[in-house]
Parts: structure tokens; sequence; C-alpha cells
């Protein structure tokens, strides 16, 4: 997966999760509304309980995603400073001696 991918998909991520956060600051409006409508409380017990899990699982989704981001970042960092000191030793090499 490429950065813009792994971007994108992080960002689904970001969106997914904040979607949750926002369904578990609703509940009590959602408890509300299952009540007047005369709803099955069972199943919104449900949705209650598995919340957490879904939030959890978002969280630890998006964590990973921008582990993998960010490491790849580090490790084009790294080759890129790598790179930059082979081109100064090669630089000395070259016009260093001939000014000594």
């Amino acid at each position: 997966m490429n950065d813009a991918a792994l971007q994108a998909e992080l960002e689904r991520a970001e969106e997914a999760y904040e979607n949750l956060i926002r369904t578990r600051t609703t509940l009590g409006s959602s408890l509300a509304e299952a009540i007047r409508r005369g709803s099955n409380l069972s199943e919104f017990g449900e949705h209650m309980r598995d919340l957490p899990y879904l939030i959890r699982g978002a969280d630890i989704r998006r964590s990973e995603l921008r582990v993998a981001l960010l490491a790849r970042w580090v490790k084009e960092a790294q080759e890129g400073h790598r790179q930059a000191e082979r081109d100064a030793e090669e630089n000395y090499r070259r016009h260093g001696k001939s000014t000594a």
C-alpha cells in the first residue's frame, strides 16, 4: 500500500471512530426514542454492549494505520539521511582532497 492509500485508509478509520464516538454520546437520546416508540429494548441493550468493543476495535485500527504510516516516513527519512551522508562523503572525496 502506498502512502496515499495508507493516508486515505487512515482517514476512513478516523471517520469510523468519530462516528462511533458520536453514537456513544447520543445513547441517552436513542434510548429515550426507543422507549417512546415501544421498541425492543433488548436489541438496544445489545447495541450498547457492542459499542465499546466497536470503539476499541476502531481505535486499534486507526492506531495501527498511524504506526504503519509513521514507520514508512521514518524509513524514508532514514534512507534520505543515508543518501545525504553518501553524497557528502563522495563530495568530500572529490573536492576535499584537491584542496589539501
